[in-house]
């Protein structure tokens, strides 16, 4: 008889039913066929069970099922599913022959499934809220989790959006009346994953949006994001994981495998960081073991991965993959990094935009203009088994809008903004949304020749005149916010300069975007050059 004892540190962390997966934990293999180890044996008890009274753990059991009447209860008859990889956020193990598990948890673990494509949970149109929380309602110790039978797609569409981050009844209202409507008529969207920050330090309203996201036709995830915390000692995510399950999880779609992890954390009394726990950094490593080294990894997550306090022991794990891609939050501005040859990041911006503020448009929304000068946003991104295309959308515009093009004399209300009369005469500006450093820029004049732009580090045009309409008191006018705008440069933003001989007539600009790995936009303006615009 050979019993196999996972531990950390001398910390009993999981006993199941079936058979384990990888785990990162040393691993004592005691042989009972021979009496003498039998004192060895006895050692290794005692000290289990002391160390399971300290850490106050439970063992929880349950089951991974076809739930044939989708209740979400395990009802007698319905089949128990083998093999299926459950986790505590940290271990994770398989179902056995009927479908049984169990582990180890304590106060604030989540308990999830990591379903394979063919399969989705039944209950929640928000996959992560049928998990199971075991600082929550269910205080058995019985976790069980009902699932049924879906078509595995190879082609499949997905929402990544940023930080929708009401704090009152008004700003609900702000997003229901926009990006919610928008994504309540997309029939073309798989699921979406929304990236942290759903609410702005009220954790009461974190269950409004959870209803929320379930009237959405898609399926949702969640991520946590460091507004979406309980500010107490202790465990933060309470409120959030007696909602949402889990805000750390793995699931797969299609030929992808996706990964959630909450990386904010506290720091001080009153502050946060962005990293990851030595306990995430074991479930990523144990989750992967489990995934072939050529299948697209998704990491989704809230604070951007290139500010991330430890990132390197996280990206090592990833050193291997084929591709990995990376969606993050929390900034309120997009940007796109290249954070090694098979890892891109997208900081997908925000669909409250600059915090619901500024100017309200003729429906009564704020415009809230993004520092980096992007509107309101979210991405779309198309898969196609390991291969993926992106793209900027947004809210409430076509989805050709991919840049703004500012051209210098068009407006004679820039004459008085500073940051704009400081640029040289004759100056095109061209802000590429989901532009990168290795974004190449080009711009055309009607039929002519072909004009490399240049990276620029300056104040998106649109920005700069919002800061000065601010600082001259013209903003805010009756009934809207005063956008938190300043002097701070635009991560994509090139400029290039008109060519000679264009005054007094009407000209079509062109200008295309694009990547060497697929990435390519193109936007147009009309303008004419003037001697001077007449006020």
């Amino acid at each position: 008889m050979v019993l196999r004892i996972p531990f950390t540190k001398g910390v009993l962390n999981s006993f199941k039913v079936g058979t384990p997966y990888r785990n990162t934990f040393r691993s004592s293999t005691i042989n009972f066929n021979r009496m003498k180890r039998a004192g060895l044996f006895l050692c290794f008890s005692l000290l289990f069970f002391f160390t399971f009274a300290q850490k106050n753990l439970q063992q929880i059991s349950g089951h991974v099922f076809l739930d044939a009447n989708g209740n979400g209860i395990f009802d007698r008859g319905e089949k128990g599913l083998k093999g299926i990889p459950v986790s505590n956020g940290d271990t994770i193990v398989t179902t056995s022959r009927s479908g049984e598990f169990s582990l180890f948890v304590d106060s604030t673990s989540s308990i999830f499934p990591i379903l394979p494509a063919n399969l989705q949970s039944t209950g929640s149109s928000i996959g992560n809220a049928n998990f199971g929380y075991s600082g929550g309602a269910n205080k058995s110790g019985n976790f069980s989790f009902g699932v049924e039978k879906t078509k595995r797609k190879s082609k499949f569409k997905m929402g990544a959006i940023g930080d929708v981050q009401v704090s009152d009844i008004q700003e609900t209202g702000y997003a229901n009346n926009s990006v919610m409507s928008e994504l309540a008529l997309r029939t073309d969207i798989d699921f979406n994953i929304f990236l942290g920050d759903l609410v702005n330090e009220n954790v009461e309203d974190l269950a409004t949006l959870k209803q929320m996201l379930e009237k959405l036709p898609a399926k949702s995830w969640t991520v946590a994001g460091n507004h979406d915390r309980d500010k107490t000692e202790g465990s933060q995510q309470q409120t959030f994981n007696s909602l949402f399950g889990a805000a750390d999880y793995a699931f797969n779609y299609g030929d992808v495998h996706f990964i959630v992890l909450n990386n904010v954390f506290p720091k001080g009394k009153r502050g946060y960081e962005g990293r990851f726990t030595a306990r995430q950094l074991r479930f990523v490593k144990n989750d992967l073991a489990l995934v072939s080294d050529n299948k697209l990894v998704v990491i989704a997550q809230h604070i951007p991965m290139v500010v991330v306090k430890n990132k390197d022991e996280i990206l090592s794990l990833l050193e291997k993959r084929a591709q990995v891609l990376i969606f993050s939050g929390h900034t309120h501005r997009v940007s796109r990094h290249y954070l090694n040859s098979n890892i891109m990041e997208i900081v997908a911006g925000a669909s409250s935009g600059n915090w619901w503020t500024g100017e309200r448009d003729w429906q009564g929304i704020p415009s809230a203009l993004m520092q980096c000068g992007s509107p309101r946003n979210y991405f779309l991104i198309q898969f196609n088994k390991s291969d993926y295309l992106f793209q900027f959308k947004g809210v409430g515009l076509d989805s050709s809008q991919q840049m703004t093009i500012w051209v210098d004399d068009q407006d004679s209300v820039d004459r008085y903004v500073p940051m704009l009369q400081e640029l040289e005469e004759g100056i095109v500006v061209a802000n590429i949304y989901a532009g990168s450093e290795e974004t190449q820029v080009r711009m055309q004049v009607d039929n002519g020749e072909w004009i490399l732009m240049q990276k620029a580090d300056l104040v998106d045009p649109n920005v700069a005149r919002n800061v000065e309409f601010n600082s001259l008191d013209a903003y805010p006018t009756s009934f809207s916010r005063k956008a938190a705008l300043r002097r701070s440069v635009s991560p994509h933003l090139w400029q290039g300069k008109l060519p000679p001989n264009l005054l007094g007539k009407i000209h079509v600009l062109t200008v295309e975007a694009s990547e060497a790995g697929g990435f390519y936009v193109c936007g147009r303006k009309v303008f004419s050059v003037n001697q001077g615009i007449q006020e």
